[in-house]
């Protein structure tokens, strides 16, 4: 419960996905993970292809560095 959140996204207009963050403590600092799986809608059925990954991978790797603004209290910049 202390390392890993489960949540389901909606969307619009490519259906839902499941979403794991798993935190995995590195010494001083946190690792985060970011999982996310198509599960229903239009984006599953689209889902496993590499165009697809590649978009959900630009789009995780934003929304990671968004959390570490946050985490790190910039997120006003």
């Amino acid at each position: 419960p202390e390392e890993q959140l489960e949540l389901r996204s909606r969307g619009w207009p490519l259906g839902e996905a499941d979403v794991r963050i798993e935190l995995h403590p590195t010494g001083q600092e946190v690792r985060v993970v970011l999982h996310e799986e198509p599960a229903e809608g239009p984006g599953a059925v689209l889902a496993r292809n590499p165009v697809a990954d590649a978009a959900i991978a630009l789009r995780n790797k934003e929304a990671l560095r968004r959390l570490a603004a946050l985490a790190e209290g910039g997120a006003g910049r």
